[in-house]
């Protein structure tokens, strides 16, 4: 008995003391918790003000900057002058423009020219020779090997490949189902003068503007490589010319294009066209007046300043999809991996513990980050000789430092110095190519090459360019009354880009354009 009540105030002594913390606990939890909100509170209504004086404090020092999107959209045309609303193109507006409709035609007819396409692609790159490479940029030192595409064909008797004996014939049989679509686009460019896809916007979420042309017009160029390069074999010099030309000519529709996605599309399709110039050379195949007309589109290319163009629209667009996911339902669409539209997941997401003012932080850092670009690009194009690339590498190779006021600013910045570089590289191999344009005119002229670049001008070249990397003149050395090397200082673009490193500057390596006749 004596022992029951010992254990029942043990038990009443224990329950005390342990209901004592337990009540502290809950309480100092209650305290803590309660401070907690209020500083998150405070937090919140802190950042949202300072982040939005320092954005209406950037606008403000830079009322010259829209920043909306739609300011840089191009103005529609007539369609008959709109090269967008003819041949392949036209389909693809069809299917993907604006007021879009089901369009069973359209899409069958798009499905036929990739199915073409890919099956000849396919066809090549399966039957290949090991040493069978398709060059696509002046820097690669092998030619269009037709030889070894039509004994890729032949292999696999494509469309009865097996049987046509003529190496360039072989390919273009090859090539019969794409032919239709090269002529129309190669007929409405003489009458088309501009393209403007009628793509829709309507202000709220700019990622999600569609520009489904685009992976079509390197299909359609590499396309008309090879044909080119066919008709170059068969010494049909003018069908050539028509087909570089209209190369050329693609790759000019896209300069007024406001995206860099366009623009590094438009660099891509620039490469192929110049690879063909240099091929039709190497033949002997262009006459003075058909090197002259390449030369009339080459003298006015300016990469830099159309990519400073780009760089405009896409400072309006990083600021605009910052401000978009200020929008939970945006914020979930690109950064919630849980987020499911049909549910309420949204409900539960870091969206509400970011303040709104470092989205407007972000705009701004994401804004000066394109602002100091603007201007590097400024002086290069101003005067390339005393302000080469080269002298900015360190700032164009910086990447922005993560803190909340920048992490989404860094995100859209990725990596954006590559770019720059890449554009750069094409804009020197069309000067490059341009150089060999009046060299060769200059051999047709006199008979033999010229012993520098100084007898090209004024008669053959306005001026002598000099790098944009370095500032330096082009080297140009004779070999032979047939061969010859024209060498420019790039960055080497073949080191992988590291996200890891603070940040990637290039080297500026020796690359030449060996030219050689092959005929």
């Amino acid at each position: 008995m004596e022992n029951q009540n010992n254990e029942s105030i043990w038990k009443k002594k224990i329950n005390i003391n342990l209901a004592i913390p337990f009540k502290k606990i809950f309480n100092v939890v209650t305290i803590g918790l309660g401070i907690l909100i209020l500083l998150l509170i405070i937090l919140h209504i802190v950042e949202n003000v300072r982040g939005k004086w320092a954005f209406e404090k950037w606008k403000k020092e830079h009322k010259d900057v829209v920043l909306e999107v739609k300011h840089y959209l191009q103005s529609p045309v007539p369609d008959d002058k709109n090269l967008a609303m003819s041949g392949i193109f036209k389909l693809i507006a069809d299917v993907y423009g604006k007021g879009k409709k089901d369009n069973t035609n359209a899409v069958n007819e798009l499905t036929k020219f990739d199915s073409e396409y890919n099956e000849f692609i396919l066809k090549l790159e399966y039957n290949r020779k090991k040493d069978f490479k398709i060059p696509i940029f002046i820097f690669d030192t092998n030619s269009v090997n037709i030889k070894a595409a039509a004994e890729a064909l032949r292999k696999c008797n494509y469309k009865n490949c097996g049987t046509v004996t003529n190496d360039a014939e072989c390919v273009l049989n090859a090539m019969s189902g794409l032919s239709p679509y090269l002529d129309e686009i190669l007929t409405a460019s003489k009458q088309r003068e501009f393209f403007r896809f009628p793509f829709f916007y309507d202000g709220k979420d700019p990622a999600a503007i569609p520009l489904p042309y685009l992976s079509f017009f390197k299909k359609i160029c590499q396309t008309i490589q090879f044909r080119a390069v066919c008709f170059m074999e068969l010494n049909k010099g003018d069908a050539a010319f028509e087909d570089v030309r209209l190369g050329l000519r693609l790759a000019e529709l896209l300069k007024d294009e406001p995206f860099i996605i366009s623009q590094l599309v438009r660099v891509k399709v620039l490469n192929i066209s110049l690879q063909n110039i240099c091929e039709g050379m190497a033949r002997g195949i262009w006459t003075e007046q058909q090197i002259a007309g390449f030369q009339n589109i080459l003298s006015g290319i300016n990469l830099l300043k159309d990519l400073r163009r780009s760089l405009e629209t896409e400072q309006a667009f990083g600021a605009e999809m910052i401000m978009t996911i200020q929008d939970i339902e945006y914020f979930n669409k690109y950064f919630n991996p849980s987020y499911d539209d049909s549910s309420n997941s949204k409900i539960f997401t870091p969206f509400w513990f970011i303040p709104k003012g470092w989205f407007y932080q972000n705009a701004v850092t994401h804004c000066n980050f394109i602002e100091e670009r603007k201007q590097i690009l400024d002086n290069i194009i101003r005067d390339r000789r005393s302000s080469p690339m080269s002298a900015y590498y360190e700032k164009l190779s910086a990447k922005i430092k993560r803190s909340p006021y920048s992490i989404l600013a860094g995100f859209l910045a990725i990596p954006m110095d590559r770019t720059l570089y890449r554009v750069g590289v094409s804009q020197t191999a069309a000067e490059l190519c341009n150089i060999a344009c009046a060299i060769e005119r200059y051999r047709l002229a006199k008979g033999n090459l010229p012993e520098d670049l100084s007898k090209l001008t004024p008669d053959y070249l306005s001026v002598i360019p000099v790098s944009l990397f370095d500032g330096k003149e082009f080297r140009y050395h004779k070999i032979s009354e047939s061969e010859y090397r024209l060498i420019a200082a790039i960055p080497d673009l073949a080191v992988p880009y590291s996200y890891e490193k603070q940040s990637n500057i290039p080297q500026l390596i020796e690359r030449e354009i060996l030219f050689k006749r092959i005929k």
